[in-house]
């Protein structure tokens, strides 16, 4: 048995002050992100790594705004992630489908 095709996530993110069209506080985002599945349980993976501060949060936001434009977010449990980026400050509360029932974000 072979593995399924996936569906291609494309995710830009920069640092902070990058949204304001740069200038002293801006910092492009420099990092990386790795997603695998598990050979034996269902569960994916997903490690994420920045140098420059805020580029983590960039990183994973960027992610789950990929994953939704891809229209594969709703498939996936994100909860964790979503209040990851909550603790950090960092609103994604337009990720969460408006049925979803409190710390079912993504699923």
């Amino acid at each position: 048995a072979g593995a399924g095709a996936g569906a291609g996530v494309e995710a830009e993110a920069a640092g902070p002050g990058a949204a304001d069209g740069g200038g002293a506080g801006a910092a492009q985002n420099r990092g990386w992100i790795s997603v695998r599945k598990s050979l034996h349980q269902p569960v994916v993976s997903v490690v994420i790594e920045s140098d420059v501060e805020g580029g983590l949060q960039a990183t994973l936001l960027a992610f789950l705004e990929g994953l939704a434009a891809a229209g594969l977010l709703p498939a996936l449990d994100a909860s964790a992630m979503v209040r990851y980026l909550a603790s950090q400050g960092v609103d994604a509360s337009h990720l969460v489908p408006e049925d979803a029932a409190p710390g079912d974000a993504g699923a």
